[in-house]
C-alpha cells in the first residue's frame, strides 16, 4: 500500500472524532451526514486494506490532501469558537468586543465535506466492481492475551563457539585492549556481544561494565558521561559540569585499579563516505582511554566482506571476531526453538531457510510473524521475499504508522514507554473503535507495542521491576531499512534535512522533529503555521518559535509539544496559552523554574509532564482542566497551587504522580472528585492523612499506588490505609511510613511489585507475602521489618524473580527452605550488618549484589552460589534514603 493510503486510514477516525467534538461546540453545524459518510469510508478503507486492493497512487495523494484541508478548517473553527468563549467574559467590560464571523467557516466545512463525499463515491464504485474478494488479507491486532515476550538468551544457535572465544579472550588476562565483532546486518553481532556481556564469567572478571551506542552525532563529552555513569554506580563520584578533559581524567583514574569493559554498539563501517572511519577509531580510542591497562573495548561493527579485509590490516585490533551466516541446520534449529512447529510449517522448511539466508535476526522476525499472524497462508508468500518488509506489510495501517513513529527518535535512541504511549495517543493514533469501546487508549497502545515486540521489530532495552518494558528502541538495522519509508510517508520532517524539500512541500509539513543544535532557523518560520507536532532533542535558541505557530486568528494548531531533556528551553513563553489544540506538553528534565500561567487555560490538554524540573507550584487553573488525563509533577505543593478553582464536574485524570499535600482540607475539596485514577504517587503530612485512606479505598481502577507519609521534618510518619483486598487491578504498591493495619489487608490479590519502607513491621511478613501468586518483585527497605528472624517456606513466592533487602538492621537469621522462590533470579542485600547465612539460597539465582555487607557474609554467599555472579560493592556512605 502507498504511504498516503496508510495516513488516510489513521486520519479518517481522527476526523470523525473532531466532527463529533465540533458538535459539542456548535450543534448547528450540519455534519450529521458527513459523520455517516466518514463511517462508511472507514469501513471501505478496512475492506481495501483487507484485500490489498491496488488503487492508483494519485488517488490517495488527492484524497489525503482533501482530508487534511478539512482537518485544518475544523481546527480553525474550533479555535475561533474557543476564543469567542473566552471573550464572552469581557463583553461587559468592553462593548467593542464582538462575535467573530463564524458562518463563513461553517460554510467552508460544508463545502469541504461535499468534496470528500464526492471523492469517496469513487472508492465505493471501485469496490463494487471487484465482485467477490479472494485477495490476501492483512492481519488485525492480536487479542489482549498476548504478553510481552520474556527475554531468552538461549537462542544463540550457531554462536556458542564464538561466545566462548570472546569470553576466553576477555578473561584469560592476555587479550588485546580492543576486539571488533564484525559481520553483515542481522548476522548476530549484537546477540553474541550481549551474551558475552551478561555471562557470569565476564561479570566476575570485570569490576564494572558499560554499554554505549555510537552515532554520527558523536559528542566526546556526552559519550564519556554515559560511560562513567554506568561504570561508577556512585552518583557522588560524577559531576556532569566537569569539562571533557576532567571527565577523561576521571575515567583514567577510575580504571587505574579496576578492570572495566566498554561495549560500543553500532560503530560506523567504512562505507560511510562522509564519515572518515579511521578518524573515528582514533577519536574513540582516545575518549575511552584504551591505552589504560584497566580498560577493555569491544566494538560492534557492521561490515561487508570487502571492508573486512581493510579492517584486518589495521594494527589497532589484535583480534577480529567475524560472524558468518548460519548453516541450514543451525538456522532450522534456531527457528524451531522459537516457532510453533506445525505440519504446515515443516512443509515449507526449504522456503523458510532460503528466505532467511542464515541471518539470526531474519529468522527471529520470521518466527515472530508466523507466531502472531492470523493468516496461515502467509508462509506461502515468503519465497524470494524480504522477510522484514513482509512482516511490515502484514501490519494494519494503524500499526504501520505506530511502527514508523520510532523514526521520529534518533537512531539507537532508547524511548521511555511512558513517553511513546502519550505521543501516540496525543497524535490521535488510538481513537477508540466501535468494537473496542471498553478499552482505554493506553490499553490499545500497549497491545500495539506488544505485537511489535513479539514480532522482533522493536526491542526492549530496559525493563521495570515487574518485568514489563521500561524503554525500547527500533534496532539500528531495521531503523536503516525503514528510515526513508517514514520520510516518504510525509508524516515527519526532520529539520536538518528540511531544505531538501521545495516550498510547496514545506507548506504541507504537519510534524517536525528537530535534531539541530541551534534550534529552528527563523527562515523556516513562514512554513509552520499548520504544524501539529513538534519534538526537539536539542537546546532551543529562540523564544520566537511559538509565536510563529500562531495564526492571524490568534491561536495555533499545535497538538504535541515535547521538549523532554532539553535544558531550560528558551522557547517556552505565555504564547503556549494560544496553542488551543495542545494535548501533550512534555517538559520532563528541562529543569525549568516556572510554567507559563496560560498553560492552565488550554482546553484540550491531556498530558502535562513537569517531573525533574525546578517548579514548586503550578498555575491554579490547571486543577480545573476537564480534559487532563496524565499529570506528572515534581513533589509540587498542592496547597500552594490550589485556590478553590474546582467547579464540581467529574474529572477524568488517570495519572497523578508527584503531588505533595500538606492540608487535609484539599482532600475533600478536590481529590474526592478523582475517581478514574490508574496511577497515583502521593506524598503527604501524616496529620493530613484523614480522608486519604477512604478515598483510596474507592479507587478500584488503580494499577500503581505509591504513598509516602512524612512529618514536618521530612521523616517517615504514620501511614493509615484501608484494606486493598478488593483492588483487583492493583499491580504495584509502594508504601513509605509506619503501617497501622495488618500487612495481610494490604495484599491486593494480583500484586506484582511490592515495596515497603519504614513500615516497622513487628511480625515476619514472609508467610503472608509468600501467598501472593503473582508477586515477582519484593523490596523490603529500611526499617520495613524490625524482627530478628525471617522465614521463606516451601511452595511460597511461586513467581518471585527479584528480592531486595535494604538496611534491616535487626535481621539476624534468614531461613530459605527448599522449594521456595523457584524462579528467583536477582538478589540484592544492602547494609544488613547482623545477617548470617545459615541456609542454602535458591540455586536459580543468576545475580547477587551485596552492598556494604561483612566480608564473611560475602564469602559464604560465594561458596553457596558457585554458579552465580556475586558482586560486592562498598560505598563511602551508609545513610541512604528511606
Amino acid at each position: 500500500m502507498d504511504g498516503e493510503f496508510i495516513i488516510v486510514c489513521v486520519t479518517v477516525p481522527l476526523l470523525l472524532h473532531k466532527l463529533q467534538n465540533l458538535l459539542y461546540y456548535e450543534s448547528k453545524v450540519p455534519v450529521g451526514e458527513a459523520i455517516d459518510q466518514l463511517e462508511r469510508i472507514r469501513t471501505r478503507l478496512r475492506d481495501i486494506e483487507r484485500i490489498n486492493l491496488d488503487i492508483r497512487y494519485q488517488f490517495w495523494v488527492g484524497f489525503l490532501k482533501e482530508l487534511q484541508d478539512l482537518e485544518d478548517v475544523i481546527d480553525n473553527l474550533i479555535g475561533e469558537i474557543e476564543l469567542q468563549r473566552r471573550n464572552d467574559s469581557l463583553k461587559i467590560m468592553s462593548p467593542l468586543i464582538c462575535l467573530r464571523p463564524l458562518h463563513g467557516r461553517i460554510g467552508l466545512i460544508s463545502k469541504k465535506l461535499k468534496k470528500i463525499i464526492t471523492t469517496s463515491a469513487k472508492l465505493f464504485m471501485e469496490l463494487e466492481n471487484l465482485g467477490p474478494t479472494t485477495g490476501t488479507t492483512s492481519s488485525p491486532l492480536q487479542p489482549r492475551n498476548l504478553h510481552y515476550p520474556v527475554p531468552d538468551d538461549s537462542n544463540f544457535v550457531g554462536l556458542n563457539d564464538k561466545v566462548d572465544e570472546v569470553v576466553k579472550l576477555l578473561c584469560n588476562g592476555e587479550m588485546p585492549n580492543a576486539i571488533a565483532v564484525t559481520g553483515k546486518r542481522g548476522s548476530g553481532k549484537t546477540f553474541l556481544t550481549k551474551t558475552v556481556y551478561k555471562s557470569t564469567e565476564v561479570k566476575r572478571h570485570f569490576d564494572c561494565r558499560a554499554w554505549v551506542n555510537f552515532s554520527k552525532d558523536f559528542e566526546s563529552r556526552e559519550f564519556l558521561i554515559d560511560i562513567l555513569t554506568q561504570l561508577t554506580w556512585d552518583w557522588e563520584f560524577l559531576d556532569e559540569n566537569l569539562s571533557y578533559e576532567e571527565l577523561k581524567l576521571k575515567l583514567l583514574n577510575f580504571s587505574s585499579n579496576k578492570r572495566c569493559l566498554i561495549v560500543v554498539d553500532d560503530f560506523p563501517s567504512l562505507i560511510y563516505d562522509d564519515y572518515p572511519t579511521h578518524k573515528c577509531f582514533d577519536r574513540l580510542f582516545d575518549v575511552c582511554g584504551v591505552s589504560s591497562k584497566g580498560i577493555w573495548l569491544i566494538l560492534i561493527v557492521f561490515m561487508q566482506d570487502k571492508e573486512l579485509a581493510l579492517l584486518e590490516i589495521k594494527s589497532c585490533f589484535c583480534h577480529l571476531i567475524r560472524l558468518q551466516s548460519l548453516t541450514e541446520e543451525e538456522s532450522w534449529t534456531l527457528f524451531c526453538k522459537k516457532a510453533p512447529i506445525a505440519e504446515e510449517t515443516t512443509r515449507f522448511k526449504e522456503n523458510i531457510l532460503t528466505s532467511c539466508g542464515g541471518s539470526p535476526r531474519t529468522i527471529l522476525i520470521m518466527e515472530g510473524l508466523l507466531s502472531t499472524t492470523k493468516r496461515p497462508s502467509v508462509i506461502e508468500h515468503i519465497i524470494d521475499r524480504d522477510i522484514l518488509k513482509l512482516c511490515y506489510q502484514d501490519l494494519s495501517s494503524q500499526m504501520k504508522v505506530c511502527f514508523l513513529y520510532f523514526r521520529l527518535f534518533p537512531r539507537a535512541f532508547e524511548i521511555p514507554i511512558r513517553r511513546l504511549f502519550h505521543l501516540w495517543i496525543a497524535e490521535g493514533l488510538f481513537i477508540t473503535l466501535p468494537d473496542e469501546e471498553n478499552m482505554a487508549s493506553e490499553d490499545l497502545a500497549e497491545d500495539c507495542l506488544k505485537l511489535l515486540i513479539r514480532r522482533n521489530l522493536i526491542e526492549v532495552t530496559k525493563v521495570r521491576l515487574d518485568g514489563s518494558p521500561k524503554t525500547c528502541r527500533m534496532p539500528t538495522t531495521i531503523w536503516d531499512v525503514f528510515s526513508r519509508t517514514a520520510v516518504i510517508l510525509g508524516h515527519f520532517h526532520f529539520h536538518k534535512d528540511i531544505y531538501r524539500y521545495d516550498n510547496r512541500d514545506l507548506y504541507d509539513i504537519r510534524r517536525l522533529t528537530n535534531y539541530a543544535a541551534n534550534g529552528i532557523d527563523p527562515q523556516f518560520y513562514d512554513h509552520i503555521q499548520y504544524l501539529r507536532s513538534y519534538v526537539s532533542f536539542n537546546t532551543e535558541s529562540s523564544g520566537k518559535f511559538l509565536d510563529a505557530l500562531v495564526t492571524p486568528g490568534g491561536f495555533g494548531l499545535l497538538v504535541v509539544l515535547d521538549l523532554e531533556n532539553v535544558y531550560k528551553p528558551a522557547m517556552l513563553s505565555e504564547t503556549v496559552g494560544k496553542l488551543l489544540h495542545l494535548k501533550h506538553l512534555g517538559l520532563r528534565r528541562t529543569f525549568l523554574d516556572s510554567l507559563p500561567r496560560s498553560v492552565g487555560n488550554l482546553p484540550y490538554l491531556q498530558t502535562l509532564d513537569v517531573k525533574h524540573t525546578n517548579m514548586t507550584t503550578l498555575p491554579s487553573s490547571i486543577w480545573k482542566a476537564k480534559k487532563l488525563q496524565h499529570l506528572y509533577l515534581n513533589e509540587n505543593n498542592f496547597d500552594m497551587s490550589f485556590k478553590r478553582t474546582y467547579t464540581g464536574s467529574e474529572i477524568i485524570l488517570q495519572t497523578l504522580s508527584g503531588l505533595f499535600i500538606g492540608n487535609k482540607n484539599v482532600v475533600k475539596s478536590y481529590l474526592y472528585s478523582l475517581r478514574h485514577l490508574r496511577k497515583l504517587k502521593l506524598t503527604f503530612y501524616s496529620k493530613s492523612v484523614e480522608g486519604i485512606a477512604s478515598w483510596i479505598s474507592e479507587l478500584k481502577a488503580l494499577r500503581s499506588l505509591k504513598l509516602r507519609s512524612i512529618d514536618e521534618f521530612d521523616r517517615p510518619a504514620t501511614l493509615e490505609l484501608d484494606s486493598l483486598i478488593t483492588h483487583h487491578e492493583l499491580l504495584e504498591l509502594h508504601l513509605v511510613g509506619s503501617l497501622t493495619r495488618s500487612i495481610e489487608s494490604l495484599c491486593a490479590p494480583n500484586l506484582r511489585v511490592l515495596t515497603l519502607s519504614a513500615s516497622k513491621l513487628g511480625e515476619d511478613p514472609m508467610p503472608i507475602l509468600g501467598k501472593l501468586r503473582y508477586l515477582n518483585c519484593l523490596r523490603l527497605f529500611r526499617n520495613s521489618y524490625l524482627g530478628e528472624d525471617m522465614t521463606c517456606r516451601a511452595g511460597e513466592f511461586p513467581q518471585l524473580r527479584v528480592l531486595k533487602l535494604w538496611m534491616l538492621e535487626h535481621l539476624e537469621k534468614w531461613t530459605v527452605m527448599e522449594g521456595t522462590m523457584p524462579l528467583l533470579k536477582e538478589l540484592e542485600i544492602r547494609l544488613c550488618p547482623k545477617l548470617k547465612l545459615r541456609e542454602k539460597l535458591p540455586l536459580t539465582l543468576k545475580d547477587v549484589v551485596l552492598i556494604n555487607m561483612p566480608d564473611g557474609f560475602v564469602e559464604c554467599v560465594e561458596r553457596v552460589l558457585v554458579n552465580s555472579f556475586v558482586k560486592k560493592i562498598t560505598w563511602r556512605f551508609t545513610a541512604l534514603p528511606e
